[in-house]
């Protein structure tokens, strides 16, 4: 599982909108990963402070419906349970908010939305379980909207020991490396990236005494950000290569480095 597709199902997950196959595929990337359980964690703990947290309002006449009518019926799923969710009374008990909140995270039953549509899933479940968030739901839907990458990235920023480091490739691109041991994360952005083929990715490299560990790979026309995947150690070079799509089968890099990034100081 990469990491966009990790970011979407935990989003999902921290407002009950995923079927059991995907929380039980989330689970299973996020047991063998501190990093992933961590950000897991963090996202269910947000999710139902931010229910307690909101004021008790009246939500927009028809938000549901609205919201619910954006997935599209040739999207519509082959479960009835979805289709025939119930409506939110005009009339809401002022309970409801406090009865979401404490529901049990999250929901095995609920069915799988199609991939492209999972983010505006996930906001139409939180709008459905958690009643009356109100102006709430916009915070909520820029929340979603944001890339894994993005979202790092200020955390990056924000850490206690933000460092960043630059370098330039041959074609006049340049790679920008931002990371903190406090968060352990690190993010690539690179811009004027060249030209690949449709068969091919760009791949991460974290090249430790001398010898490549994959970081990951990213597409990428002329810019990119992403988030690198396993640990970043001090003094580490980070290199970019260009592989066949879904990275390097030997776990080494296939060609020279379109790009270094020194982290030494």
């Amino acid at each position: 599982m990469n990491e966009d597709e990790f970011w979407e199902l935990a989003a999902g997950y921290a407002v009950g909108a995923l079927s059991a196959e995907e929380e039980r595929a989330l689970l299973g990337a996020a047991a063998g990963d501190p990093q992933r359980q961590r950000i897991l964690d963090e996202m269910v703990e947000t999710s139902a402070a931010f229910a307690e947290s909101v004021p008790e309002v009246a939500p927009p006449p028809g938000i549901r419906d609205a919201l619910m009518a954006n997935l599209g019926p040739q999207e519509a799923s082959a479960d009835p349970r979805v289709d025939a969710a119930p409506a939110v009374p005009a009339e809401a008990d002022a309970s409801a908010p406090a009865e979401a909140a404490e529901r049990p995270a999250p929901a095995a039953h609920a069915a799988a939305a199609p991939r492209r549509h999972r983010r505006l899933f996930a906001l139409a479940a939180a709008v459905v379980l958690v009643v009356g968030i109100g102006a709430g739901i916009l915070t909520l839907t820029q929340t979603l909207d944001r890339t894994p990458a993005e979202v790092a990235l200020e955390q990056i920023v924000e850490s206690g020991d933000h460092s960043r480091a630059d370098a330039e490739m041959a074609n006049g691109g340049a790679v920008v490396l931002d990371w903190s041991a406090e968060t352990g994360t690190a993010v690539l952005t690179a811009e004027g990236l060249p030209d690949i083929a449709e068969d091919q990715q760009f791949e991460a490299w974290f090249v430790r005494d001398g010898a490549p560990i994959p970081a990951g790979v990213f597409d990428g026309t002329s810019e990119a950000q992403a988030v690198l995947e396993g640990t970043m150690h001090e003094g580490d070079l980070v290199a970019i290569t260009v592989e066949q799509h879904g990275g390097s089968d030997s776990g080494l890099p296939t060609s020279d480095p379109i790009v270094a990034v020194e982290t030494a100081s």
